[in-house]
């Protein structure tokens, strides 16, 4: 990510299910447990989308939000092997 931006946030308003919002308190309460500080959801959200941009993804052909699920999950595994 370009240097001058790293430290900008902007506010993301996003509609997640139910589970969806557990997973990511969940993620948080483990930190909390586990380490002693608690990831806020903002946190959460921020790292996932951190590490999902250091792939080589695009959303180039996609055509459906299960499409671009399977496509991550490709591009992680694709990631994983190299």
């Amino acid at each position: 990510m370009d240097e001058f931006y790293k430290d900008q946030k902007a506010r993301l308003i996003a509609m997640v299910s139910r589970e969806e919002m557990d997973f990511i308190d969940r993620i948080g309460k483990d930190a909390l447990y586990s380490t002693g500080r608690k990831l806020t959801r903002a946190e959460v959200v921020s790292a996932i989308l951190d590490a999902i941009a250091s792939l080589p993804i695009t959303g180039k052909g996609i055509r459906s939000e299960e499409e671009f699920r399977e496509y991550i999950l490709k591009a992680i595994e694709s990631a994983r092997t190299r």
